[in-house]
């Protein structure tokens, strides 16, 4: 969903009906970060209450509250700058980073 973000000027222009041209950006912004944070609390909560299910439960929950971090920080620069073209281009780079982020993560769970 948040794909489509840096998109929306073109879309709007071009009659492409995605969830931000029709939710606004803001929103999609808020609602990407939101179930994301969701998903970073629910691998915080699994790491605290089944440690079992990681191999170092404390470094996994440290690391997606770093990550979950990482993102409501970029969520405060893209409001900060008004959710301008380049702030929306930037935030969604920033998606992919911690997407990634994952993955490297991966390894040491």
């Amino acid at each position: 969903m948040t794909k489509d973000l840096a998109d929306v000027e073109g879309d709007r222009a071009f009659g492409v009906s995605t969830f931000a041209t029709r939710l606004g950006v803001e929103n999609v912004a808020t609602l990407g970060t939101g179930l994301l944070l969701a998903n970073y609390a629910g691998a915080i909560g699994m790491a605290l209450a089944a440690p079992g299910a990681f191999f170092r439960p404390t470094f996994a929950a440290a690391a997606h509250a770093f990550l979950a971090a990482a993102l409501l920080a970029s969520a405060k620069a893209l409001s900060n700058a008004k959710y301008s073209q380049g702030a929306v281009a930037d935030f969604y780079r920033r998606i992919w980073s911690l997407f990634y982020a994952e993955y490297a993560l991966f390894a040491f769970l």
